[in-house]
C-alpha cells in the first residue's frame, strides 16, 4: 500500500497571517481605549490650607513657630474649625498634648474660646518651685463701680472693698455705761457701718465674662485667699483703671474711709432734730431776719385807691388861609 503525502505549508502560512493581523487589532483596541481613559477628567475636591503640629507639643507649654506647619487638606467637618494661619496660634499655650500632624484647633489652647480656657501664665512664664503660686479668681463689679463697664481683658485695675461692720462695744455689766478705751480713757465711740479701703493693687485682667459683671483676675495664692474671706463677708468691689505706664506701688497705710471721716473732712452738714411746737412758723412774708419786717414800710393790708383821671389839653393847630 503506498501513502499518500499532503502539502500544509500554505495553510500554516493563512493561520500564522490570521494571527498576527489579530493580535495587531487587539493592540490597536488596548491603546484606543488607554488614550481614551487618559482624556477623562480626573475628580478635584476643594481645599484649604490648616495650621497642624509639625512636631509634638506638650501641654501648659508655649507654642513655638517651628512646631508648626501648613498643609492644604479636603474641605469637611473634621478641620472645620482649624486654625489658617500661624500667626494665631505663636506662642499661645496647649491646653493639651498635641500629636505630629493634628490640626490646631481652638479648643486645644489653654485661651481658646472654649468654656473654662483660661490662661493663667505667660508665654514666657514656667512653674518652679521658685515660682509664684499663681491663681485665677473671679469677681463681680456691675459697670457702675468698673469704669463703666470699659475695661477690658490684659488691662490693670487697683481694687477697693467696702466691708460691713458689726461693732460689739463693751459694756459694764453693772451699770450699763460704755467701756472705756484703756489707750485714751474716754468711751468707745465706734458704730456698726461700711469701712472702705484701697486693698489690691496693679490687678491684671485675664478675663472678662461677656454679657455679664463677672471678671477673672491673675493674684498670687494669699491675695486670693483674701478675696475669698471679704466676699464672704459681703464686700463690694470697685475696680480703679490704672494707666499702662503706671507700676508704682502705693503705702495703702493711710488710705480708708468711713462716713465719720468723710462728714468731717469736707465739713457736711448733720442734720438734728426739730421741736415742731416751738420751731418758729412760718409767715406770708418771711425776712432773712426774724428781728426785722421784710419791707420797711410794711406793706398796707387795705387795696390802695384808684387813680383819678386827669384831662390834657392838646392845642389844635389852625390850617393857613
Amino acid at each position: 500500500m503506498e501513502m499518500e503525502f499532503k502539502d500544509n505549508s500554505r495553510r500554516r502560512t493563512l493561520v500564522l497571517v490570521v494571527g498576527v493581523l489579530l493580535a495587531i487589532v487587539a493592540g490597536a483596541a488596548a491603546f484606543s481605549l488607554s488614550s481614551q481613559n487618559a482624556e477623562t477628567p480626573v475628580a478635584v475636591f476643594p481645599t484649604r490650607d490648616i495650621v497642624i503640629a509639625a512636631n509634638q507639643i506638650t501641654a501648659r507649654e508655649p507654642i513655638d513657630a517651628l512646631d508648626l506647619t501648613v498643609r492644604a487638606v479636603p474641605i469637611d467637618d473634621t478641620n472645620a474649625t482649624a486654625y489658617t494661619d500661624r500667626n494665631q496660634v505663636v506662642n499661645e499655650i496647649a491646653a493639651i498634648d498635641i500629636l505630629p500632624f493634628q490640626p490646631i484647633t481652638p479648643n486645644m489652647l489653654a485661651s481658646g474660646t472654649s468654656i473654662g480656657a483660661i490662661n493663667i501664665l505667660r508665654p514666657t512664664e514656667t512653674v518652679d518651685p521658685f515660682s509664684p503660686i499663681l491663681r485665677a479668681v473671679s469677681l463681680t463689679v456691675p459697670p457702675d463701680r468698673a469704669v463703666g463697664g470699659l475695661v477690658a481683658e490684659g488691662q490693670r485695675v487697683d481694687l477697693i472693698a467696702t466691708i460691713p461692720i458689726a461693732v460689739n462695744v463693751p459694756v459694764d455689766p453693772v451699770t450699763g455705761a460704755v467701756g472705756t478705751n484703756p489707750e485714751t480713757g474716754q468711751p468707745y465711740t465706734y458704730l456698726a457701718g461700711s469701712s472702705t479701703k484701697l486693698m489690691w493693687l496693679d490687678v491684671e485682667i485675664i478675663k472678662r465674662i461677656p454679657e455679664s459683671a463677672d471678671y477673672v483676675f491673675r493674684m498670687d495664692l494669699q491675695t486670693a485667699e483674701e478675696v475669698a474671706h471679704a466676699q464672704n463677708q459681703g464686700a463690694a468691689f470697685t475696680m480703679v483703671l490704672r494707666p499702662d505706664e503706671d507700676t508704682r506701688d502705693i503705702d495703702r497705710s493711710s488710705y480708708g474711709e468711713t462716713t465719720d471721716r468723710i462728714l468731717t473732712r469736707y465739713n457736711f452738714a448733720i442734720p438734728e432734730t426739730i421741736d415742731g411746737v416751738q420751731y418758729p412758723q412760718p409767715i406770708a412774708f418771711p425776712s432773712p431776719f426774724p428781728a426785722e419786717p421784710y419791707l420797711s414800710p410794711p406793706p398796707s393790708l387795705e387795696p390802695s385807691p384808684s387813680p383819678e383821671a386827669a384831662l390834657i389839653d392838646i392845642p389844635l393847630e389852625t390850617p393857613a388861609p
